[in-house]
C-alpha cells in the first residue's frame, strides 16, 4: 500500500480563480488499490469569504439553487474561516508529505480544484502546501474510460465533497486495474 495520493474536491460559488470556497475535502489514497487513509473536510464561512472579496457567479449560484435542498444547506453551513481551513489543510497535507517523497494531489479538474484552492492560498498570503508539478487531473485521467466511469455506482451524496473524493478514488483504482493490473493486485 502506497498512500501518496490525495484526492481533493471543493464546492464553490464560482468556477474561476478567486471563487468563494464553501468546503474543501481531501482523502489520502493508494492509486492502484483504492485503499484510503486520512480524510480532511472543512466547511468554510460564506460571510468570511465575502468579506475577503472572493467571488460568486450568477451561473454557479443558479446551479446550486437547482440542487437538492439538503445538499445545498450542507454546502452553505460552513463556520470555519478560510484562513483556518487552509492552514488545517496544509497541516493535513504536510503530515502525509512526512511519510512520502512525493505526494500527488488530484482535482476534478486540476485547474478547478487545485487552481481555485491555490488562488485562495495566494490571496491569503499562505504558501501552497503541494508542488504544482504533482497536480493530477482526474478528468484527464478518466477521459478514455467514459463507459467504465458511468458504470460505477455513486455511493453517498453527489456534491458532498468527501463522497465525491471516495467515488473518484474508486474510479481511479478501477481504471488502474485495467491499465496496470500487476500493480493493482
Amino acid at each position: 500500500m502506497n498512500l501518496n495520493h490525495v484526492m481533493m474536491d471543493i464546492e464553490s460559488l464560482d468556477t474561476e480563480a478567486g471563487a468563494i470556497i464553501l468546503s474543501i475535502a481531501a482523502v489520502q489514497f493508494d492509486e492502484f488499490t483504492g485503499e484510503t487513509g486520512d480524510v480532511f473536510y472543512r466547511k468554510i464561512s460564506l460571510k468570511d469569504s465575502i468579506k475577503l472579496g472572493f467571488t460568486i457567479s450568477a451561473d454557479t449560484l443558479k446551479w446550486w439553487l437547482d440542487k437538492d435542498r439538503i445538499v445545498m444547506k450542507e454546502a452553505l453551513s460552513g463556520t470555519k474561516s478560510l484562513l483556518e481551513a487552509l492552514t488545517e489543510f496544509s497541516d493535513f497535507y504536510n503530515k502525509i508529505k512526512l511519510q512520502y517523497d512525493e505526494v500527488y494531489i488530484w482535482g476534478n479538474s486540476a485547474r478547478f480544484d487545485c487552481g481555485i484552492v491555490g488562488e485562495a492560498y495566494k490571496k491569503m498570503g499562505l504558501p501552497l502546501p503541494w508542488d504544482t508539478w504533482l497536480e493530477v487531473c482526474f478528468r484527464t485521467f478518466v477521459r478514455n474510460f467514459k463507459e467504465l466511469r458511468k458504470s460505477i455506482p455513486f455511493l453517498g451524496n453527489k456534491h458532498y465533497p468527501v463522497d465525491d473524493c471516495h467515488h473518484q478514488i474508486l474510479v481511479v483504482s478501477k481504471i488502474n486495474e485495467i491499465i496496470n493490473p500487476v500493480k493493482a493486485s
